[in-house]
């Protein structure tokens, strides 16, 4: 599944948040139970 959105000038730590971010806000809107989240940003997993 791909998507477009349009952040403006940003930092690609944020784009990257953002990404996840929405995606796990559409898995919940989905109702679906399990997920996996894969980055190769070790400054976003330490986020999260």
């Amino acid at each position: 599944m791909g998507y477009n959105r349009c952040l403006g000038k940003c930092s690609v730590l944020d784009v990257e948040l953002r990404g996840i971010f929405d995606g796990l806000t559409l898995i919940h809107d989905r109702r679906y139970e399990g997920m996996m989240i894969q980055t190769d940003s070790l400054k976003v997993v330490k986020i999260i």
